[in-house]
């Protein structure tokens, strides 16, 4: 706990913050005039699945938040107050899903340079602006006309305003027009996009990305968006309890020994069972855990992962580690080039191993990485259509701030969209550490009167918005993404 209140005393510090998030919360407290800070902590994952279900009391997560309050004040010599809330692991995902559509758009992905240098990849946003903008020509098929481009090109504009939405559509479609024939052919708009980094980024965030997938020691997770135009804003998610830590835990990798070749195919095989939703294959009954795996297949078996998902997926926390072994992050890399890159890392893992068997801290990272790379090639492999593209990244640059894709950034840019006005904190959203249950609601509602006139209030638009945005997936009228 020491060590986390030295980090948290340290960057709340700060007076002048070099990210986007340090800037945005030492402005909101001059604006507010307060003394106190608050803290808001997720929970996240299995404890807090177990926390909304009840398998986990409340009272030993509330303690240690206690205690890391009374020693943050302590140590920070400021008032804090501390609330958290829980996400289940859909919500995790939605909000990843709202980080990483963010970051495409706004950070510094270099791909006009990407996009020279590769042909396939011009080729691919060929077809795909072509299916997108051109074929469905009112009057001309292959052409569009000012209105009909205006009308699909407004939504990729970042203007704050309907005018002016329309106002940059129009000067897109001037720019365009080249010939000036009143009409937009595929090649006019191509190569109007193709030296425009701003128009590259808009139509990956807005018309080819679909998906993400990530993993983790225990985990692994595709999210892909909502296909039914009624449940626009929503997410699917598909997630197995099965990571990069599970060959060794379950007896498939020998914890004392380097992965072999039949080894590796061992896990393979159990991970094409969790794909295909068959039973345990008759080589694995034998593993002293073929029971729990066999145990872990029957609870898979309520959910079908989906196949030949075309678009552009983004890569993170561990397929991001697998793509940063194989050499392939932070450029977009068509699916087939991604297997490759992945089987020849592979490859030369289990060739050299680098001393593994000399070292347990580096028999340790040896499995972990023969496992991720296996565990992203069979995902990746069949899930994704072969015309499918990846983008692997952790860290992304915008300016001189770097932001990592987690459910955290996309918490704070829903708050930051939403009008706290639009909706009412409900009690209990954030919990009051100092308070139980039924106290933490007279805290919030106390919050709530306090600062109802305030437009500025993080914590009130935060709650606001993290209720106003599950109501609306609830109902299916309107996005929370844009």
């Amino acid at each position: 706990c020491q060590s986390l209140v030295s980090y948290l005393a340290r960057e709340t510090s700060k007076k002048n913050g070099t990210t986007a998030f340090s800037r945005h919360f030492e402005e909101r407290a001059v604006e507010e005039g307060k003394e106190e800070a608050s803290l808001l902590v997720g929970i996240t994952g299995e404890v807090a699945a177990q926390l909304l279900e009840g398998r986990r009391p409340r009272e030993p997560l509330e303690l240690f938040l206690e205690d890391l309050e009374d020693e943050l004040c302590t140590a920070s010599g400021k008032q804090w107050e501390i609330y958290y809330f829980l996400l289940r692991k859909e919500d995790e995902a939605f909000y990843e899903r709202i980080a990483i559509g963010w970051l495409l758009e706004n950070t510094d992905l270099k791909l006009t340079d990407t996009f020279a240098k590769d042909p396939k990849l011009e080729g691919y946003m060929r077809r795909q602006t072509t299916s997108w903008a051109l074929l469905s020509g009112r009057k001309n098929i292959g052409q569009m006309e000012q209105d009909e481009f205006i009308e699909r090109f407004m939504p990729l504009s970042r203007q704050p305003t309907f005018e002016r939405r329309a106002w940059e559509a129009l000067e897109w479609f001037r720019v365009m027009d080249e010939d000036g024939s009143g009409t937009i052919t595929v090649s006019e708009m191509l190569n109007c996009m193709l030296v425009s980094e701003d128009l590259l980024q808009a139509v990956i965030r807005h018309r080819l990305f679909v998906g993400t997938l990530a993993g983790g020691p225990r985990s692994v997770q595709l999210t892909v968006a909502e296909p039914d135009p009624e449940k626009e804003g929503e997410v699917q998610m598909h997630y197995a309890k099965v990571g990069t830590r599970s060959p060794v835990v379950w007896g498939l990798f020998n914890a004392q020994e380097e992965v072999t070749r039949e080894v590796l195919l061992r896990w393979e095989t159990f991970l094409v069972s969790v794909i295909e939703n068959v039973p345990l294959s008759a080589e694995l009954e034998d593993l002293d855990k073929a029971q729990h795996m066999s145990q872990l297949l029957r609870e898979n078996q309520s959910q079908e992962w989906p196949s030949g998902l075309r678009g552009i997926f983004v890569g993170i926390s561990s397929m991001f580690y697998a793509a940063r072994d194989a050499g392939i992050t932070a450029r977009l890399i068509q699916k087939k080039d991604c297997l490759s890159a992945f089987t020849t890392a592979l490859e030369a893992e289990l060739r050299d191993p680098k001393g593994a068997s000399e070292d347990p801290k580096k028999l340790q990272l040896h499995h972990q990485k023969v496992a991720n790379l296996a565990m992203a090639h069979s995902f990746i492999s069949r899930l994704l259509h072969d015309d499918a593209w990846l983008y692997f990244r952790r860290s992304w640059q915008m300016g001189q701030s770097s932001f990592i894709a987690t459910w955290s950034l996309g918490v704070f840019l829903n708050g930051k969209r939403k009008d706290g006005n639009q909706a009412t904190a409900t009690a209990g959203a954030f919990t009051r550490v100092r308070s139980r249950l039924d106290e933490a609601v007279d805290a919030v509602e106390h919050m709530e009167d306090e600062e109802q006139n305030k437009q500025h209030n993080w914590a009130r638009r935060l709650s606001a918005a993290l209720r106003f945005s599950a109501r609306v997936r609830r109902s299916h009228s309107s996005s929370t993404m844009d």
